[in-house]
């Protein structure tokens, strides 16, 4: 059964360099034109554009034009599309920071697009005590670029407004010492000592929440990240795998501030 106003499938998305679009008319070229071919755009075909942009704390709140684009012409050089539909949409108003353990082999590469799906503001790499990989500088280096192509696919992939940060790689005690932004809560498996992620959040707007790496944090981390200011919390009663316990962590979080939002918006 064809329900009324429902399209078949739902249009590819496109982040654009802002100088691609030329008044009613949107050229594709580059990376993102390889993004288009591979998605099999032909004349006729409709796909979504926006400008590229990466979070900082001035897109909170903003409204922004989204762009129905129809394809004109489509060769290997160039696409050529023409605007049909304009449409302004706002920014949620919350935020959340992940600041995961560095893992081994290319986990955090799961982590980066999961958590870009689930809808992250920022991602900071993080190096605690047991952590395993150790990486020099060019590795460092080579692993936010990807990272930061991991985040911008999965960003179009899902329909955000913006592309998340990717930040440096960063240590345990350089978060800690340096205040991370809203609410900071330390994701933990020694539920004796944690609370839940509603009672910590609460009606925060702004999270940040700490990820652990395989075999979790020392107690002496868990006790700077105490005195810090940091909230330990449950990701329930389960022992998780590190990648999977940054995912579940975004989902909850999620999941409990747009839950806050909307609960706000009806009540006001």
């Amino acid at each position: 059964m064809k329900v009324a106003g429902m399209s078949r499938n739902t249009p590819p998305r496109f982040f654009v360099d802002p100088s691609s679009i030329f008044g009613n008319k949107v050229i594709l070229t580059g990376d993102v034109l390889k993004h288009a071919m591979s998605q099999r755009l032909k004349r006729g075909e409709i796909f979504h554009a926006l400008p590229e942009m990466v979070y900082d704390k001035n897109i909170v709140n903003e409204t922004i034009e989204l762009l129905g684009v129809r394809v004109e012409s489509v060769n290997k050089t160039q696409l050529i599309g023409q605007v049909i539909e304009t449409r302004q949409v706002t920014i949620p108003p919350y935020e959340l920071h992940l600041y995961p353990a560095v893992l081994k082999g290319d986990k955090l590469d799961l982590v980066v697009e999961k958590a870009t799906e689930l809808g992250c503001a920022s991602i900071t790499p993080m190096v605690a005590a047991r952590c395993i990989p150790r990486l020099d500088e060019g590795k460092k280096e080579s692993r936010i670029q990807r990272w930061m192509k991991v985040a911008k696919s999965a960003a179009e992939q899902s329909g955000r407004m913006y592309i998340p940060r990717i930040n440096e790689i960063v240590t345990f005690r350089e978060v800690i010492q340096n205040r991370v932004l809203g609410k900071a809560v330390l994701a933990l498996e020694r539920r004796e000592m944690c609370v839940s992620i509603s009672e910590a959040v609460g009606c925060a707007l702004e999270v940040s929440v700490l990820i652990g790496p395989e075999g979790g944090f020392e107690l002496y981390e868990i006790e700077e990240a105490v005195e810090a200011g940091l909230c330990p919390v449950t990701l329930g009663p389960y022992i998780l795998r590190a990648e999977t316990a940054s995912i579940a962590a975004c989902a909850i979080i999620m999941e409990h501030m747009s839950k806050g939002h909307m609960a706000k918006e009806y009540i006001s």
